[in-house]
C-alpha cells in the first residue's frame, strides 16, 4: 500500500504525508481496540486474597464443611504467633457476627470455642513501622 502510494504521488513529502498519517490511524485503531479488550475482560482482583480473607469469605458464604474447615485453619493461625497471625480485635468482631448468624450448633461451638481462646489472651499489639527516613531525623536531633 505504501509503494502504491510512493509511485502514484508525485511529491515526495505530500506521499510521506499520506503513509505516515495511514500508519497514526492504524497506530490509533490498534490502542483503541487494545483499550476496549482492556476494559471488556473480566477483572481480577487488584490483589490476591490471603488465606486469612478467603477462611473469611468461607465463613460468610461457604458450606458446612467449609465454615468448620474455616474455623479451624483460623483457631491454628491463632494459636501461632507471628506476621500472619489475624488481629484480635477483627477476629472478634468476625466471629461475633458468625455466631449471631450462624444456626449450626457445631458450628457455633467452634466459633464460641475460638472467639474464648481470642478474649482470654492478652492484646497483640502489632509492632509501629517507623520509614527508615524517619529514625535517621530522630538519631540526628
Amino acid at each position: 500500500m505504501a509503494t502504491m502510494v510512493w509511485s502514484e504521488v508525485e511529491n515526495p513529502w505530500l506521499a510521506t504525508g499520506i503513509i505516515l498519517q495511514g500508519l497514526g490511524s492504524l497506530a490509533t485503531v490498534g490502542l483503541l481496540l487494545w483499550q476496549r479488550q482492556k476494559v471488556t475482560a473480566p477483572k481480577s482482583l487488584t490483589a490476591p486474597l490471603s488465606d486469612f480473607d478467603r477462611c473469611l469469605h468461607y465463613l460468610a458464604h461457604g458450606d458446612r464443611l467449609q465454615k468448620l474447615i474455616a474455623l479451624r485453619q483460623l483457631q491454628q493461625w491463632w494459636n501461632q504467633p507471628g506476621p500472619d497471625s489475624p488481629n484480635q480485635r477483627e477476629l472478634t468482631l468476625y466471629l461475633q457476627t458468625f455466631l449471631d448468624v450462624e444456626q449450626d450448633p457445631a458450628l457455633q461451638r467452634a466459633a464460641l470455642h475460638l472467639l474464648q481462646q481470642c478474649r482470654q489472651s492478652p492484646i497483640r499489639q502489632e509492632p509501629l513501622s517507623i520509614p527508615q527516613r524517619q529514625r535517621q531525623r530522630q538519631a540526628i536531633e
